[in-house]
């Protein structure tokens, strides 16, 4: 279609459309410009072209091969236009025949091959779409029950997280409360291996801290106690 279309021309200067109107218009202007029958039989011939291109009806393609025939006839021993007219008359006739190859409607030439394949291939797409209907429907199934079980898995382990988080959580704590029930009798440093969060670690680094530091406290305090009691015995 596009090849036919594109011979025929595809505006009015294109193609054998082109072609004729320059033929049109050096015959009109050349040697027949002076014979009034020639210019006549020429007009009538145009309005016969133009009118097949608009209605492309068959009358008017019968009329443009009868009198482009005759037209051709009358002046074929004219040397001066003869080359020109049969030029002019292989291009009407390559018109009608490509309109015609085409397709005078819908349902002829290749516009009702064009249409036909059309219909052909949607039909074939609708079988092929039928035919897979089935397969995309299981696996859309697949693919539900794939969602399904990532999602339940994914809560599985979102939850285990949660409680191994929890269950970490509640041993550092209780190793908080065991080392704070501790200090009162003795001074136990905390283990921070024991604990699984990095801030709870930064709080037991700081308690061991105190822990030591009252040591230290308690340390010298019992040295200066001792202290003064030697010079208090010494003194009675």
């Amino acid at each position: 279609m596009v090849l036919v279309q594109e011979r025929i021309g595809l505006t009015q200067n294109d193609g054998l459309r082109g072609r004729i109107l320059a033929l049109e218009n050096a015959l009109a202007e050349g040697p027949l410009a002076q014979k009034a029958q020639a210019i006549e039989q020429l007009t009538t011939m145009q309005l016969a072209t133009r009118n097949f291109q608009i209605t492309r009806e068959g009358y008017y393609a019968k009329q443009i091969k009868d009198m482009s025939a005759q037209f051709s006839a009358k002046y074929q021993n004219d040397p001066a236009v003869r080359g020109t007219i049969v030029q002019y008359r292989e291009a009407l006739i390559g018109l009608v025949d490509g309109v015609i190859t085409l397709g005078v409607t819908h349902n002829e030439g290749l516009r009702n091959e064009f249409r036909q394949s059309a219909h052909n291939v949607e039909t074939q797409l609708k079988g092929v779409d039928a035919a897979l209907q089935p397969v995309i429907e299981q696996q859309e199934g697949q693919v539900r029950i794939y969602s399904l079980s990532i999602a339940a898995l994914t809560s599985v382990v979102l939850i285990l997280v949660l409680i191994k988080s929890f269950a970490t959580f509640h041993r550092a704590f209780v190793n908080f409360l065991t080392f704070f029930y501790r200090c009162k009798r003795q001074y136990q440093m905390i283990d921070t291996r024991k604990l699984g969060f990095a801030e709870l670690k930064s709080l037991a680094e700081l308690a061991n801290e105190m822990v030591e530091s009252k040591r230290d406290i308690e340390a010298r305090l019992a040295s200066v106690e001792a202290e003064l009691a030697t010079k208090k015995a010494r003194s009675s």
